[in-house]
């Protein structure tokens, strides 16, 4: 599939538009004038006219319409009245679906406000039948032009282009998992995360998932117009599988792996679907009970364990599908046991990772001698930047059982390339994502497999269905994957192409600048956390990275646990989420009469850091993170970008004291 690139708007429409409108406005002038049409635009391949009469919260909704229309037309160049209807049909389609994005008043403002003909047009884009009067709907949006529309054409051609015909930003929210649903009252997901680019928040939360950047919606937008090509010419499967192949290359490529080193990438909606793939392949066709060692699993995704157990993860699979919370996944072994071993001791302080190894070894000899397979979960970077037992353990492991499968939980992102390739020579499965150190979309999931762990693999149970496409896998294994859907999954293909841009960025940095700003990131946020008296640092240790980049060996992950005010212990994870929740929120309104300018503007500041993690022993039983991801470490790259981390860590603070104090 042939790669797209996007021009910047000229500066002065980048001045007035919301961020994803001046992405999608790319290859279009805009203009502002009175306009005697019906639905508030003229439109043309290369330009658009929007009247500024139009309700003013409604503007933004007519000029995105107003976008896509003309981009479905540069996209098919066709002038038939058929084909110029069911482009207006494909973007009232996608303009319907961004505002849907909006919380329910912000939606229900922009509604009412859109002109009657265009509230007609999107009215009828998304029935789910032909409307008997599509030929008068259309007419009035003045989109026909010369010439006779029949309504069952239009109504087939528009068919063809639907799939598509959504914003990039709904889009990647689709097929990945229902904790990317909206609130519909906030207009953010469950980890406080909005769907568009949002400017002047605090982020912090790479350890959980971060807000949708420019640079991730950019490359997101050039992969979607790809696929409205394909959409056009009605081969959107090919396009997805074409798609989905370049991804995989791409992030071989990225992470310093020879396609020839027969490293095979499947692509995950999430870290835990990625888990959930590696333990069919380690087990499946092995026809003895498996046990899972599992290093550390308080602090990996809560839906790990019982993916390992082939069990749901949560109450609705990537595909949409509802599914029983831990209920079996159909086809999956489900006899499967889990050994834990912890990585913090009863004081809640991290065991040190070389302590591991000869535990490891004696379960996996006692339990080969009693005739089970053994899988070994190891992590390379948990939720507070623990590894655990480490690469040289694992090596060491490999070397006493070569046979031994081990599945190494990378999905932090958090380790050198270089580690990870070590992994994988091994003969080691590694999970990871794109979207929590490197900042991609939320739901951005791989597994990295070498070519021998296929061999002998069953074919994919029944129950993958709901959780993997077609084109996830690698195309040498399609009759094992014949279960799957051949339909695509262009959510994930999306998020992926935003997170590989992230990753390509971060690529840019010199990695010895990397490892000197993550130094100076860090006395920066110790000091700040030391500095208030109602939080306490929670001891952690970073990834090793000796052998690997200078920057991996560095923490980037700073967790803290809160003092609670109305008795001498410590706020329990509950409490914590709680306070996240107000952290991410604007909460003036909630301030007496007598509050300060200065505590108006942080009961307003929107932080976003990482989610509460709770802790089995020690005491303190949870703590929030502040998460340093490539993203900051690239703006603080750039003149003046310490200085501003430095404040706004300051401001996640002073916020968190401001609610504190006020018992919120």
């Amino acid at each position: 599939m042939a790669r797209m690139q996007l021009a910047s708007p000229p500066a002065s429409v980048q001045s007035t538009l919301r961020p994803e409108l001046m992405i999608l406005a790319d290859g279009t002038t805009i203009e502002w004038a009175p306009l005697a049409t019906a639905c508030g635009c003229e439109i043309g391949p290369s330009g658009v006219t929007v009247d500024p009469r139009i309700a003013e919260s409604s503007r933004d909704a007519v000029l995105h319409f107003a976008l896509e229309t003309a981009l479905w037309g540069r996209i098919d160049q066709r002038s038939n009245p058929v084909i110029r209807a069911a482009h207006a049909l494909a973007a009232a389609h996608a303009t319907d679906a961004l505002i849907n994005l909006y919380p329910r008043a912000e939606a229900s403002t922009v509604r009412e406000g859109l002109p009657p003909a265009l509230a007609r047009l999107i009215a009828a884009a998304v029935s789910p039948v032909m409307p008997a009067d599509l030929t008068e709907i259309v007419e009035a949006c003045g989109r026909i032009g010369e010439g006779r529309m029949f309504a069952d054409d239009t109504w087939q051609a528009f068919l063809r282009l639907k799939s598509i015909a959504v914003p990039t930003m709904a889009l990647m929210l689709r097929d990945g998992d229902n904790r990317l649903d909206l609130d519909p009252e906030t207009g953010c997901n469950r980890y406080g995360g909005s769907p568009f680019p949002r400017a002047n928040i605090i982020e912090y939360s790479s350890s959980t998932a971060a807000d949708l950047s420019a640079l991730s919606l950019r490359a997101a937008e050039v992969t979607r117009r790809g696929l409205m090509v394909a959409a056009a010419q009605d081969r959107v499967s090919a396009a997805l599988s074409s798609t989905a192949e370049w991804i995989k290359l791409d992030l071989l490529r990225t992470l310093g792996i020879d396609p020839e080193d027969a490293i095979f990438p499947v692509l995950a909606a999430s870290g835990t679907t990625a888990i959930m793939m590696a333990t069919h392949i380690a087990s499946a066709g092995d026809g003895r009970t498996t046990l899972a060692i599992m290093i550390g699993p308080d602090e990996t995704g809560r839906g790990v364990p019982a993916a390992v157990v082939g069990r749901h993860p949560a109450p609705c699979a990537p595909s949409g599908v509802l599914v029983p919370q831990n209920g079996p996944i159909a086809g999956m072994a489900t006899e499967t046991q889990i050994m834990r071993l912890a990585i913090r001791n009863n004081q809640g302080r991290p065991v040190a990772p070389d302590s591991l190894a000869e535990p490891i070894a004696g379960i996996v000899a006692r339990e080969r001698s009693a005739g089970r397979k053994v899988v070994l979960h190891v992590v390379e970077g948990s939720k507070t930047g623990l590894v655990a037992p480490g690469i040289a353990t694992v090596l060491s492991l490999r070397r006493w059982f070569p046979d031994l499968a081990i599945v190494v939980d990378a999905c932090q992102l958090r380790t050198g390339y270089a580690v990870l390739r070590r992994y994988l020579k091994a003969g080691c499965m590694v999970a990871l994502t794109g979207s929590k150190f490197m900042g991609g979309p939320p739901f951005s999931g791989a597994l990295l497999v070498p070519a021998q762990m296929f061999d002998g693999m069953a074919a994919l149970p029944a129950g993958f269905a709901d959780y993997s496409w077609r084109h996830d896998w690698p195309a040498e294994d399609e009759g094992r994957c014949a279960g799957l859907p051949a339909s695509g999954n262009a959510g994930l293909l999306l998020r992926w192409r935003g997170a590989l841009a992230e990753m390509e960025a971060f690529a840019e940095q010199p990695a010895a600048k990397v490892a000197s700003l993550l130094d100076e990131i860090g006395r920066t946020v110790r000091a700040a956390l030391l500095a208030m008296s109602d939080i306490v640092p929670l001891p952690a240790v970073p990834a090793t990275g000796a052998d690997s980049e200078p920057w991996a060996g560095r923490p980037s992950i700073f967790t803290f646990a809160v003092r609670a005010r109305h008795n001498d212990g410590w706020l329990d994870e509950a409490a914590l989420r709680r306070l996240h929740i107000l952290l991410s929120t604007d909460v003036s309104d909630r301030l007496p009469a007598t509050a300060g300018i200065e505590q108006r503007r942080l009961a307003a500041q929107i932080c976003h850091i990482g989610q509460p993690v709770g802790f089995a022993a020690g005491a303190h039983s949870a703590g929030l993170r502040i998460a340093i991801g490539a993203r900051s470490i690239a703006d603080a790259a750039r003149h003046g970008g310490l200085e501003i981390l430095r404040r706004d860590v300051d401001d996640v603070l002073a916020k968190l004291r401001l609610l504190l104090d006020l018992g919120l």
